[in-house]
Protein backbone atom coordinates (compact mmCIF):
# COMPACT_ATOMS: atom_id res chain seq x y z
CA UNK A 1 0.00 0.00 0.00
CA UNK A 2 2.51 2.67 0.70
CA UNK A 3 4.55 1.81 -2.04
CA UNK A 4 1.52 1.98 -4.43
CA UNK A 5 0.87 5.62 -2.45
CA UNK A 6 4.71 6.57 -3.17
CA UNK A 7 4.28 6.20 -6.96
CA UNK A 8 0.89 8.15 -7.23
CA UNK A 9 2.77 11.00 -4.51
CA UNK A 10 5.57 10.79 -7.42
CA UNK A 11 3.12 10.65 -10.10
CA UNK A 12 1.52 14.03 -8.94
CA UNK A 13 4.83 15.80 -8.51
CA UNK A 14 5.90 15.29 -11.74
CA UNK A 15 2.72 15.96 -13.38
CA UNK A 16 2.58 19.78 -11.28
CA UNK A 17 5.91 20.44 -12.49
CA UNK A 18 5.01 20.64 -16.03
CA UNK A 19 4.94 23.33 -18.56
CA UNK A 20 1.93 25.19 -19.27
CA UNK A 21 0.76 27.90 -21.21
CA UNK A 22 0.90 29.98 -18.48
CA UNK A 23 4.91 29.33 -17.91
CA UNK A 24 7.23 32.66 -18.34
CA UNK A 25 10.10 31.80 -20.37
CA UNK A 26 13.06 34.91 -20.54
CA UNK A 27 14.72 35.53 -24.26
CA UNK A 28 16.70 37.87 -25.49
CA UNK A 29 15.39 39.67 -27.91
CA UNK A 30 16.77 42.35 -30.29
CA UNK A 31 17.67 45.71 -30.00
CA UNK A 32 16.68 48.07 -33.15
CA UNK A 33 18.02 51.12 -32.60
CA UNK A 34 19.28 53.28 -29.26
CA UNK A 35 19.15 57.20 -29.33
CA UNK A 36 21.61 58.37 -26.04
CA UNK A 37 21.50 61.60 -24.27
CA UNK A 38 23.36 64.32 -25.75
CA UNK A 39 25.37 64.63 -22.67
CA UNK A 40 26.06 62.69 -19.56
CA UNK A 41 26.81 63.71 -15.92
CA UNK A 42 28.48 62.31 -13.07
CA UNK A 43 26.17 61.32 -10.62
CA UNK A 44 22.98 61.85 -12.94
CA UNK A 45 20.64 59.56 -14.43
CA UNK A 46 20.83 59.57 -18.28
CA UNK A 47 17.48 57.88 -20.20
CA UNK A 48 18.41 55.80 -23.47
CA UNK A 49 15.67 55.37 -25.93
CA UNK A 50 15.60 51.57 -26.61
CA UNK A 51 13.85 50.35 -30.33
CA UNK A 52 12.51 46.73 -30.47
CA UNK A 53 10.47 44.35 -31.88
CA UNK A 54 8.13 41.89 -29.86
CA UNK A 55 8.78 38.55 -31.95
CA UNK A 56 5.19 37.07 -31.20
CA UNK A 57 2.12 38.39 -29.39
CA UNK A 58 3.60 36.14 -26.46
CA UNK A 59 6.57 38.70 -25.78
CA UNK A 60 6.78 41.69 -23.38
CA UNK A 61 9.15 43.50 -21.84
CA UNK A 62 10.65 41.99 -19.32
CA UNK A 63 13.95 44.18 -18.05
CA UNK A 64 17.82 45.11 -19.22
CA UNK A 65 20.54 42.61 -18.75
CA UNK A 66 23.78 44.78 -18.22
CA UNK A 67 27.31 43.10 -17.66
CA UNK A 68 29.73 45.96 -16.96
CA UNK A 69 33.67 45.69 -16.83
CA UNK A 70 35.65 48.86 -16.53
CA UNK A 71 34.15 51.20 -18.65
CA UNK A 72 32.50 49.47 -20.67
CA UNK A 73 28.37 48.31 -20.44
CA UNK A 74 26.48 45.58 -22.69
CA UNK A 75 23.39 46.10 -22.47
CA UNK A 76 20.95 43.13 -23.84
CA UNK A 77 17.05 43.58 -23.58
CA UNK A 78 15.27 40.72 -22.37
CA UNK A 79 11.89 39.84 -22.95
CA UNK A 80 9.28 37.31 -21.12
CA UNK A 81 7.04 34.85 -22.76
CA UNK A 82 3.92 33.76 -21.61
CA UNK A 83 2.06 30.90 -23.16
CA UNK A 84 2.47 28.72 -26.13
CA UNK A 85 -0.27 29.63 -28.76
CA UNK A 86 1.97 32.58 -30.26
CA UNK A 87 1.61 34.90 -33.15
CA UNK A 88 3.31 36.48 -35.22
CA UNK A 89 2.85 40.52 -34.70
CA UNK A 90 3.29 43.00 -37.41
CA UNK A 91 3.33 46.15 -35.15
CA UNK A 92 5.78 49.69 -34.95
CA UNK A 93 9.11 49.06 -32.86
CA UNK A 94 8.01 49.28 -29.69
CA UNK A 95 9.82 52.04 -27.09
CA UNK A 96 11.49 51.28 -23.48
CA UNK A 97 14.01 53.62 -21.35
CA UNK A 98 17.33 52.00 -20.00
CA UNK A 99 18.65 54.72 -17.33
CA UNK A 100 21.84 55.11 -16.25
CA UNK A 101 23.74 56.50 -13.31
CA UNK A 102 27.68 57.04 -14.09
CA UNK A 103 29.92 57.07 -11.13
CA UNK A 104 32.82 57.74 -12.83
CA UNK A 105 33.95 60.72 -15.40
CA UNK A 106 35.38 59.40 -18.76
CA UNK A 107 35.10 57.80 -21.96
CA UNK A 108 32.79 54.99 -21.45
CA UNK A 109 31.57 52.33 -24.56
CA UNK A 110 27.92 51.02 -24.43
CA UNK A 111 27.48 48.03 -26.37
CA UNK A 112 23.75 46.73 -27.32
CA UNK A 113 23.19 43.82 -28.11
CA UNK A 114 21.15 42.47 -31.20
CA UNK A 115 19.59 38.58 -31.59
CA UNK A 116 21.85 36.78 -30.19
CA UNK A 117 21.62 32.98 -31.60
CA UNK A 118 24.21 30.11 -31.68
CA UNK A 119 25.11 30.70 -35.12
CA UNK A 120 25.52 34.11 -34.62
CA UNK A 121 28.01 34.57 -31.65
CA UNK A 122 30.51 34.39 -33.93
CA UNK A 123 30.06 36.93 -36.00
CA UNK A 124 27.99 38.95 -33.21
CA UNK A 125 27.44 42.73 -33.89
CA UNK A 126 26.73 45.12 -31.29
CA UNK A 127 25.16 48.58 -31.64
CA UNK A 128 28.25 50.72 -30.02
CA UNK A 129 28.28 53.97 -28.29
CA UNK A 130 31.40 55.95 -27.28
CA UNK A 131 29.82 58.61 -24.93
CA UNK A 132 31.85 61.18 -22.69
CA UNK A 133 30.78 61.45 -19.04
CA UNK A 134 31.53 64.96 -17.48
CA UNK A 135 32.09 66.02 -14.01
CA UNK A 136 29.25 68.99 -13.10
CA UNK A 137 32.31 71.34 -12.18
CA UNK A 138 33.49 70.96 -15.94
CA UNK A 139 30.12 72.10 -17.73
CA UNK A 140 30.58 75.35 -19.52
CA UNK A 141 28.10 77.69 -19.25
CA UNK A 142 27.11 80.39 -21.42
CA UNK A 143 27.68 83.29 -19.90
CA UNK A 144 24.87 86.80 -21.04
Amino acid sequence: MKKALSICLILFVLSACSSDDGSLRAEFIPILSVQAPAQLIVGQASDFQILFNRPTSCHGFLRFDVAAKNNEQTIGLIAGKIGNNCQPVDEIPRENVFSFTPSTAGLFIFRFLPKKTLKERMFLRFLKLKLRIIQTDKINYARK
